[in-house]
């Protein structure tokens, strides 16, 4: 998929951040390329054009990296309804409906990236997730805190 704005996000559609906690870590991704508040991943790219998002969901981690990507961080998100979308301000949402088969729990996400440098308008990035476990005891508490 392409993607023609300056930050997108990974979120969960029941896990909904707030602007605050948006903020802060968007600065954080601008400065180490992405970053996750255990919520959402948001992922800054250096191109002023679109760039190319591939998304894998993987069984385990994967095996060590992969030399055709420049360079990956490995990142934490709980996913409490097991579905998924990019977000991009100013866009409509990307449903990645299907996407995490193992269902709702926390996951690792590793976010590779090539094509920064380069300048060219080629950036990609590659978002792979694996299931890790089960939601935490304290996201299931504030969900159903908010249901009340």
């Amino acid at each position: 998929m392409i993607l023609p704005y300056r930050y997108f996000a990974v979120c969960d559609w029941i896990s909904e951040p707030g602007v605050a906690e948006t903020n802060a870590l968007l600065a954080l991704a601008r400065s180490d390329i992405a970053a996750s508040d255990g919520r959402q991943i948001i992922v800054c790219p250096a191109s002023e054009s679109a760039v190319t998002v591939h998304f894998e969901h993987l069984g385990d981690a994967p095996v060590g990296g992969d030399d055709a990507w420049d360079g990956d961080v490995d990142l934490r998100v709980e996913c409490p309804s097991g579905t998924i979308y990019i977000d991009q301000p100013s866009a409509l949402a990307i449903d990645l409906e299907d996407a995490l088969a193992a269902g709702a729990g926390t996951y690792a996400a590793r976010v590779a990236w090539r094509g920064r440098e380069a300048g060219d308008g080629h950036e990609e990035y590659l978002v792979q997730m694996w299931r890790t476990g089960p939601v935490s005891d304290a996201t299931l508490a504030e969900l159903e805190s908010d249901e009340d």
